[in-house]
């Protein structure tokens, strides 16, 4: 489109619109002396600024430019009856679908309506794929609910929503994939990446519900194991964690983990102990090392000895892996009159 064209363009589909040019230029963050220069040819609009101006026009014109639709969504429960879930969050009929007693995963069993899937084993885990949440909204739609209400059921049953994907349907047109294409390698696109929260990968398996323990509190680098718990899914334990070995029968229990290859991004919260003369200054000498090493401290509590010649310091504070906490550990005992600086276990 050359530019006696794209201004001609410009001011049919402005009028159309009824828009002004203050208005548009104030809905699209613009000066208006620039936009009644290039709507009077006395500036020429960048090809960016040509797309930009007619596809918004055109958007604005559009009854209904943009739709929105959940296209995947994963979510953990923390329980191993699969039926409760399909008749309470779901409110499906249990004979509606077809049952398997395999799944994948690890998951111990199976039961599919369409592409609605749920697989229980150690949790349970509802999975909606993209015709999954199709088939979903056609039960909502029957029952004349939406999926607020669907979500809000997931939530009172302690759903976890592990991911959410949504797909844009541009019906306006405002949307270029060169353009969009041209701006991410550009690098000029907004863009968000965050790994499970856990950090951890269970060897053979995915989507399973996964937390740290908090009694032992491992950081990457650790030697870890899983624990299956009872209805609360895989809890992630120090292998020299007291308390896991307390378990009965925890050996049957365990399961095979490693940590993701990539996890310096997530700050994981570590515990230790430290033991000192209860001297005036100690308490001040170690968080000033913690400070200088950490920009998350948590928790810190301290308490002298029945004598009140020593002092037990209890500190909490976030670290990115082993490597750092070791780092942390040496310098507080190089604190003086710091006796023994330990991790909490278990």
């Amino acid at each position: 489109m050359n530019d006696m064209d794209f201004i001609e363009a410009l001011k049919t589909k402005r009028n159309a619109c009824g828009y002004s040019q203050s208005r548009l230029a104030k809905e699209l963050h613009i000066s208006r002396q620039n936009l009644n220069e290039i709507d009077n040819g006395k500036t020429r609009a960048s090809k960016e600024m040509k797309h930009t101006l007619l596809h918004y026009l055109d958007y604005c014109k559009c009854t209904q430019p943009f739709t929105l639709n959940i296209d995947y969504l994963p979510v953990c429960f923390p329980t191993t009856d699969a039926l409760e879930i399909i008749k309470n969050v779901l409110s499906m009929k249990v004979e509606y679908f077809i049952h398997e007693d395999y799944g994948l995963f690890g998951y111990e069993e199976l039961y599919r309506y369409g592409e609605i899937i749920v697989t229980a084993s150690m949790g349970v885990l509802l999975e909606l794929k993209d015709m999954g949440c199709r088939h979903l909204e056609h039960v909502l739609q029957a029952r004349g609910v939406g999926w607020y209400n669907f979500l809000s059921r997931c939530m009172d049953y302690e759903g976890i929503f592990k991911r959410l994907d949504l797909a844009v349907n541009d019906m306006g047109g405002l949307l270029d994939i060169e353009i969009l294409r041209e701006r991410y390698y550009a690098d000029k696109v907004w863009k968000r990446s965050r790994k499970y929260e856990g950090g951890v990968v269970i060897q053979g398996a995915s989507g399973l519900l996964i937390r740290i323990a908090k009694c032992c509190n491992p950081v990457p680098d650790d030697d870890i194991v899983g624990y299956i718990t009872k209805g609360r899914g895989v809890a992630i334990h120090r292998v020299d964690c007291m308390n896991l070995r307390s378990q009965e029968n925890y050996e049957q229990r365990l399961l095979d983990v490693e940590w993701e290859d990539q996890f310096s991004s997530k700050e994981y919260m570590a515990h230790i102990d430290i033991y000192g003369l209860n001297r005036s200054g100690l308490l001040n000498d170690i968080l000033q090392v913690l400070s200088n090493t950490t920009k998350n401290i948590s928790t810190v509590n301290a308490q002298p000895t029945k004598d009140m010649k020593f002092a037990n310091i209890h500190v909490c504070f976030g670290i990115f892996n082993l490597s750092t906490l070791t780092t942390v550990v040496d310098k507080i005992k190089s604190v003086p009159e710091v006796y023994s600086v330990k991790r909490t276990n278990g």
